[in-house]
């Protein structure tokens, strides 16, 4: 009775704890399953609905490019230069301070030209002379205007010189013939300190001299001085001018006597000069006055030429004069 109570109980026992356990591990398993089957089906849901998800999250990103493309080209087009990398060359207009050099640089907007209303005026270079051009007006159409003292040192005999009176006689005197020992044409001694071969004089070898004059052709002042060489004596009618207009301009006085560092004055040359700058670029002409009759009395000259610089010797002019009225 015992055992038999004892099994019944156990059999109890068992039917009892066996169908719980069961349950709980059917339940375990059941449970474990759904969990499992519902993964299984969200997993089979999920790519469908990803899948349309994806495609409208594409389709805006596709739009929202060509908006933003659309915009760059319209933003490209409307400012071209918005992209360029920025000009790092300096303004025309602003001075530059990255070198010593540009920092003294004017800008460009500067200007130095002369305003429309400012008068410009220029200074030639060329030198230019502050005497009165040359008065024409007096002479000849047909006259022949020189650079100088036409056949100045009487090579040509009187060629292009007015001989007027019996003083100077028809041709000038041969100095080398007159110096000859069988001819010895001079008064005293021998001509001499003279460069040419001829020279205008109214000495007629120890004759009588007479009186007269002799007037050079024109020629135009381009030089300061008129150089020459003369024999003279002091005496009131013997002397050199320098007519201007036909006109005494210049009055020259000689004693070539009178200086006791020469000798030999009766016979030989001194070198003097006149002074002709006040008459620069003016048409003038040179005459040789002899307006005496005294015995032995004369005049010779020889050698002109214009000068830039005087050759006279000294204490040889006797009295100058001008009348500078003539060229006012």
């Amino acid at each position: 009775m015992d055992d038999n109570t004892n099994q019944g109980g156990q059999d109890n026992i068992q039917e009892g704890q066996n169908p719980p356990v069961e349950q709980g591990q059917q339940e375990a398993q059941g449970y474990t399953a759904a969990e499992a089957q519902e993964p299984q089906n969200e997993q089979q849901k999920r790519p469908a609905g990803s899948a349309g998800s994806g495609s409208k999250i594409k389709s805006l990103s596709i739009i929202a490019i060509i908006i933003i493309a659309i915009v760059g080209i319209a933003v490209v087009f409307t400012h071209p230069g918005i992209f360029k990398t920025p000009a790092t060359t300096i303004p025309k207009n602003v001075v530059s301070t990255s070198s010593p050099a540009s920092t003294t640089s004017l800008p460009s907007s500067t200007t130095t030209s002369v305003p429309a209303t400012t008068t410009v005026t220029t200074t030639s270079t060329s030198t230019t002379t502050t005497t009165a051009p040359a008065n024409t007006s007096t002479i000849p159409a047909n006259a022949t205007v020189y650079q100088s003292v036409y056949n100045g040192n009487f090579i040509e005999g009187y060629s292009g010189w007015n001989v007027s009176g019996k003083g100077f006689g028809t041709e000038p005197l041969n100095i080398t013939h007159a110096n000859t020992a069988n001819v010895m044409c001079y008064l005293g001694t021998p001509w001499a300190n003279y460069n040419s071969t001829f020279f205008a004089t109214t000495y007629n070898c120890g004759l009588s001299n007479v009186n007269g004059n002799l007037t050079s052709s024109y020629f135009k002042v381009i030089k300061p001085f008129l150089n020459f060489r003369i024999i003279s004596p002091q005496d009131k009618g013997l002397y050199v001018e320098i007519l201007y207009n036909h006109k005494p301009y210049m009055i020259v006085h000689y004693n070539t006597y009178n200086n006791t560092l020469y000798t030999n004055s009766s016979s030989t040359f001194r070198n003097v000069t006149m002074p002709l700058e006040p008459i620069l670029g003016r048409v003038v002409q040179v005459r040789v006055v002899a307006a005496t009759l005294k015995q032995q009395t004369y005049i010779g000259v020889e050698g002109f030429g214009l000068s830039n610089t005087p050759h006279e010797d000294i204490g040889v002019i006797e009295n100058i004069t001008t009348n500078s009225t003539l060229i006012k």
